[in-house]
């Protein structure tokens, strides 16, 4: 009758521990599905990455570039959220800021008092040497929303850099050099403009709305590489995603090295889009900061 009993408490004792580690799980699962609904859209994370290489001139040691991208203002993002991302932005304290394409969401049809907001927002954004974009599929997809966009960025004193290169400086003569390219959305990149007056003695950065472009570059002419469009998949769980645009298809998140030549960076954007939802992959600025370095072998480019 004891030998009963005891068998009795040990199966007892194990449904309890089972039910306690079926709650745990539902508890966590609740807390994940929570966050990912209500908190994690409204949440704005700061990278920051060290690009180390040797074509960095010395005088740039400690140059930094803010890099945000896919503000998809109008469907989720709305003032408040705008305001935060350039607060945010500015308080990074960055020399030269770049925006990685996609103001509007795609869904919606600007009006005035949105540019007037975007405006306004952008144009509090401080960058003593430099703020810059390039288009994303939203932004030029038909001329007359070109235009549009075209008179935003220009109020606000971005310069947008399309299918063309240009030099980032830091208050002396040296420089690295900025490529911008279009998405390839709509009409192919121009990639033998955009090159044109490349020279691979500079440091070369890359930037593009659509990550896919990536294998589209000239890998001689391309140190690094940053890119958007994805959203990261926004809600991504490895094997299936929410966003997978086109374009994003090889490469959808994350860092890849491309033709063991460069490094592709995607950001998952600051805006969200289809569901305002972020799980796995947050909203984002990213900070790099640019440090002249020389090794002794030829591995010299590195990103940390």
């Amino acid at each position: 009758m004891e030998e009963y009993g005891i068998i009795i408490f040990m199966q007892k004792n194990t449904v309890t521990k089972i039910l306690i580690v079926i709650l745990s799980c539902l508890v966590v699962i609740g807390g994940m599905v929570a966050d990912a609904l209500w908190l994690a859209p409204d949440r704005l994370n700061i990278r920051q990455e060290t690009i180390a290489d040797e074509k960095i001139p010395e005088s740039l040691n400690d140059l930094r570039i803010c890099y945000f991208t896919d503000l998809d203002y109008g469907l989720f993002v709305d003032e408040q959220r705008v305001i935060k991302i350039t607060e945010q932005i500015n308080a990074a304290g960055a020399d030269i800021v770049i925006f990685g394409g996609d103001l509007y969401e795609d869904t919606i049809t600007p009006d005035e008092t949105g540019n007037a907001i975007l405006t306004s927002a952008l144009a509090s954004i401080q960058a003593p040497y430099g703020k810059f974009a390039v288009y994303g599929d939203h932004d030029n997809d038909t001329p007359e929303h070109q235009a549009m966009i075209d008179a935003i960025y220009h109020a606000a004193g971005f310069e947008v850099i399309n299918d063309a290169s240009l030099s980032l400086h830091k208050g002396t003569s040296a420089s690295i050099t900025l490529v911008g390219l279009n998405h390839g959305m709509n009409e192919p990149a121009d990639i033998q403009s955009a090159y044109a007056n490349v020279s691979a003695n500079n440091l070369v950065l890359t930037v593009c709305h659509t990550p896919d472009s990536a294998d589209l570059v000239p890998a001689d002419l391309t140190d690094y590489m940053l890119a958007g469009h994805s959203h990261g998949g926004q809600a991504n769980l490895g094997f299936i995603a929410l966003d997978t645009p086109a374009m994003a298809v090889s490469y959808l998140a994350g860092k890849h090295q491309i033709r063991e030549s460069f490094f592709l960076d995607i950001s998952s954007g600051v805006g969200t889009t289809i569901k305002n939802v972020r799980f796995m992959t947050g909203n984002e600025i990213v900070i790099y900061r640019f440090v002249h370095h020389t090794t002794q072998n030829d591995e010299s480019k590195t990103t940390e």
